[in-house]
């Protein structure tokens, strides 16, 4: 169960906590296996903000910003982990930069969970008991990959999971491809056709999944895979982590 105050909070996001919940479901599961107690704000988190940022609305988004750090400090929260990577970049970039703007104190860390899980498993604090017999090969998000640079983190959290071949695919880490949905607009071709290049690319490393950290590659890859009927198949990085 999630507590109102504490040090550590799980932010959700708007994607990760709808449109592919299993993404918040597993991060649950796995802070309540390790007895890490965790804040979640549930039906009082609401944006991150990424979109009124993205369409120009700064008052808006001030205001946004202004009672998100109200709420966390409210809860005496010092660090927060994301499932979602829009989230995570929000964060990162803008509250600080807007807080300081606005005169007001941003003092919170802001993890995304795969860099959050590579810590763990760096102190131990996360080891794993069930042998998984997949071969996985890794989509690097744009936000996770290009923007921060975490290439090594989510690679070190497959490997560290017994039992499992990690297959890299043609184009990988600053060369990666995208999955298409930045895009945004089902109906363009360039959608289809970046989501299909990405799993065929997948497809040809032989690997049982394509792991994903973003709840927008993986509803894309999630949609395309079926679609194209491949063998291989998009799994989230926490899923596999919490069936470990």
């Amino acid at each position: 169960p999630a507590q109102t105050q504490g040090k550590l909070a799980y932010w959700s996001g708007c994607w990760a906590g709808t449109i592919m919940d299993n993404m918040a479901q597993n991060a649950a599961r796995i802070l309540n296996h390790l007895h890490i107690p965790f804040v979640h704000f549930g039906e009082r988190e609401q944006c991150c903000g990424l979109y009124l940022s993205l369409g120009g609305y700064k008052e808006d988004f001030q205001a946004l910003i202004k009672r998100n750090l109200e709420m966390f400090n409210e809860a005496g929260v010092d660090t927060i982990v994301f499932s979602c990577p829009g989230c995570y970049a929000t964060f990162n970039e803008n509250y600080p930069q807007m807080a300081l703007e606005m005169g007001i104190e941003c003092n919170i860390r802001f993890k995304h969970i795969a860099v959050y899980l590579s810590e763990l498993i760096a102190e131990g604090k996360l080891k794993f008991r069930e042998p998984l017999d997949y071969s996985v090969t890794y989509h690097d998000s744009c936000h996770v990959g290009r923007w921060f640079g975490h290439y090594d983190e989510p690679r070190s959290v497959i490997r560290a999971i017994p039992g499992i071949e990690l297959r890299e695919m043609e184009h990988s880490k600053e060369q990666g491809l995208c999955c298409g949905l930045v895009a945004a607009f089902d109906s363009l071709p360039s959608v289809a056709h970046s989501g299909m290049s990405r799993v065929q690319e997948a497809a040809a490393t032989g690997a049982d999944y394509l792991v994903t950290n973003c709840a927008g590659c993986g509803s894309q890859f999630n949609a395309t895979c079926h679609a194209m009927g491949t063998q291989v198949q998009q799994v989230d990085l926490t899923e596999l982590v919490a069936k470990a």
